[in-house]
């Protein structure tokens, strides 16, 4: 027995990502692995560990909670002056009434309550442009209805907004994106040498204790295959298992070989008549599944 290959260099970066994710966890579930193979999984560990921290950066900014929080207080604010304008209208001064009614018709003007229903960046500069009228054209109004501070708290928020989007902004363009890329391919040398190394143990001798460890890594495997279109239609190909009686040697790849030029059409053949999804290299077949990786446009898809 031994772990079936799996072409994760063809994998976008979120399955990439999960399935290395998947190989970190099944290592620690079964503790016989890194007790025999204690180098090649620190190896393995090290390099995802850096993909890990790639991936986060990449496709979760760690201002965007804070972005968020901003704009909910934001949202706040509005509300609160807007409500304390509608408790100004039933005020005995007429004086009062009158600046609040007024106030109220600007505030409509900009689109009332549904201001804060816009998408952010048009309710950022509605509501930039609404404090400054406020402040500069109807400072008295304001005064009279009682809502100066809450003015100043309002335009406040949304300039704490608009800061910290800006600087997410700036960390999201100084993102190197072929990091990600480096980082992969790392992960990808020190996974298949972590596999090749147990298969390899288990090629010369008794490796019962593993065998657990190595139907559930297959599991999993066998599942990304039918995502790649490997194996479909002939279970025993994955690209690391003997070559066919008659077909012609392919080129290693993660511990086996690629599939022989010609042995199966739309798999790597050179026939016309591969099956679609499977990814010849002539018109017949098409270039893969819709999960294969394309550095440069998976990367840009994905933030990365």
């Amino acid at each position: 027995m031994k772990i079936l290959s799996l072409y994760v260099d063809r994998l976008i970066n979120a399955k990439h990502y999960t399935f290395m994710l998947f190989t970190k966890a099944a290592t620690e579930q079964f503790p016989v692995v890194p007790t025999m193979f204690k180098v090649p999984v620190e190896g393995f560990l090290t390099a995802f560990e850096r993909e890990h921290q790639i991936y986060l950066k990449h496709n979760r900014n760690f201002l965007t909670p804070m972005v968020n929080a901003a704009e909910e207080v934001r949202d706040k604010e509005f509300r609160r002056f807007r409500d304390s304008l509608k408790v100004a209208l039933l005020s005995a001064d007429p004086a009062v009434v009158k600046a609040a009614d007024f106030l109220m018709g600007v505030v409509k003007d900009y689109g009332g309550v549904r201001i804060t229903n816009l998408a952010v960046d048009a309710e950022t500069g509605v509501l930039a442009n609404l404090c400054d009228d406020l402040q500069k054209k109807y400072p008295e109004d304001v005064a009279k209805a009682g809502v100066t501070e809450l003015v100043a708290a309002l335009k406040a928020a949304n300039e704490v907004y608009i800061k910290i989007s800006a600087d997410r902004t700036l960390d999201e363009s100084q993102t190197d994106k072929g990091a990600m890329v480096a980082a992969r391919r790392e992960t990808d040398i020190a996974y298949r040498g972590l596999i090749n190394s147990i298969n390899l143990h288990c090629q010369y001798t008794e490796h019962e204790e593993l065998v657990p460890f190595m139907k559930y890594m297959n599991a999993e495997i066998e599942r990304y295959r039918i995502q790649l279109g490997v194996g479909v239609g002939n279970p025993d190909w994955g690209g690391d298992e003997e070559i066919p009686d008659g077909g012609e040697g392919g080129s290693e790849n993660e511990g086996g070989t690629t599939p022989p030029s010609g042995e199966n059409p739309g798999q790597g053949g050179g026939s016309t008549g591969g099956n679609p999804g499977q990814g010849g290299n002539n018109p017949g077949g098409s270039t893969g599944g819709g999960d294969i990786y394309h550095p440069d446009e998976d990367d840009e898809d994905e933030g990365i």
